[in-house]
């Protein structure tokens, strides 16, 4: 009964993590996700009892999609380009053949998904005054720096001025108390032009 439960302690725990490098706002708490084409960097643990395992003399084999895109003694890390695709997943793959007398594998499915556009706008009842003040926030494009992006606004179907930072808006609204303001914002990557994402609201001016 004793050797069961003795060999499991054995079993090694594979790990992959990951991380993708795509724009991700100050302060933002969750998991910067990939995009299409975007970079990815992935990286190999194995730990037995609790510890972690000394992989320098392995040779590991690593697959994007069941294609091998890298192979190396110690390899324990690799940086990889996502698949132009907007949607889905892809699937990363590691092995060892030799590890401990056996064959080592781990596989991971990682997100693939579509840059998004958010227009911070705290406002109650979606009620606002002139002039208005709204900032858009770009998530999960292949930018380090959201000015690296083409920015633009619209306010009621026409195009708006702007000056300083062009993921902000500051506008003067012309209008009656009561009536309906449109605000859309869109961003576009120039190096990849079919990365882009758009947000609109409307509002009722004070």
């Amino acid at each position: 009964m004793l050797l069961p439960h003795a060999y499991a302690q054995t079993e090694p725990q594979v790990i992959i993590s990951w991380q993708a490098h795509t724009y991700t706002p100050p302060g933002y708490a969750g998991k910067a996700l990939s995009t299409g084409g975007s970079k990815v960097s992935a990286s190999l643990d194995v730990l037995h009892g609790g510890k972690l395992a000394d992989l320098s003399g392995e040779t590991f084999y690593w697959y994007l999609n069941n294609r091998l895109i890298s192979r190396g003694r110690g390899l324990t890390s690799v940086s990889l380009r996502a698949p132009e695709e907007l949607r889905g997943s892809f699937s990363l793959r590691v092995e060892a053949l030799s590890y401990r007398g056996g064959a080592l594998l781990r596989a991971v499915n990682i997100p693939i998904v579509r840059p998004e556009a958010v227009l911070a706008a705290p406002f109650p009842d979606a009620k606002v005054s002139s002039p208005l003040s709204l900032r858009g926030i770009p998530f999960f494009f292949n930018v380090t720096d959201p000015l690296e992006l083409v920015t633009r606004w619209t306010v009621n179907g026409a195009p708006a001025s702007q000056t300083g930072n062009p993921t902000e808006l500051t506008a003067t609204i012309q209008g009656a108390a009561g009536s309906a303001l449109s605000i859309a914002l869109s961003f576009l990557n120039p190096a990849f032009d079919f990365e882009a994402a758009q947000a609109s609201a409307t509002f009722t001016l004070k």
